[in-house]
This record gives C-alpha cells, sequence and structure tokens, in this order.
C-alpha cells in the first residue's frame, strides 16, 4: 500500500495546477506535514504547504 500510495502523491504532484489535484495535494501535506519532493516551496503553491516557523524552514 504504500507504493500505491507514493504513487498517487507523485501523479497528484504532477496535476498541482488543476485546482482539484492542489486540494488533494493540501490535503495530503497537511497530514503528513511535509511540502512537496523537495521541501523546497514553489511560490504559486505555498498555500498546499502547512505553515512552518523561520527555523523549520531551514533544512540541512
Amino acid at each position: 500500500i504504500i507504493d500505491e500510495l507514493k504513487e498517487f502523491y507523485m501523479d497528484t504532484y504532477r496535476k498541482r495546477t488543476q485546482p482539484t489535484a492542489r486540494d488533494t495535494l493540501k490535503a495530503f501535506q497537511f497530514t503528513l506535514n511535509c511540502c512537496g519532493l523537495t521541501g523546497i516551496v514553489e511560490q504559486q503553491f505555498m498555500e498546499t504547504c502547512p505553515a512552518k516557523t523561520l527555523s523549520e524552514s531551514f533544512s540541512v
């Protein structure tokens, strides 16, 4: 089931310009407290990511 969820997330992420996919992506990312594939926020899709503090925004 993990592989199916990963594939569904990747497919949704690829379709993130579509409103329904964006809503699904937001639900995924808020539930998992993540943002995108690399953690780098794309400005036009920031609303799909959970809010983070300044220190949480930096990754090593």
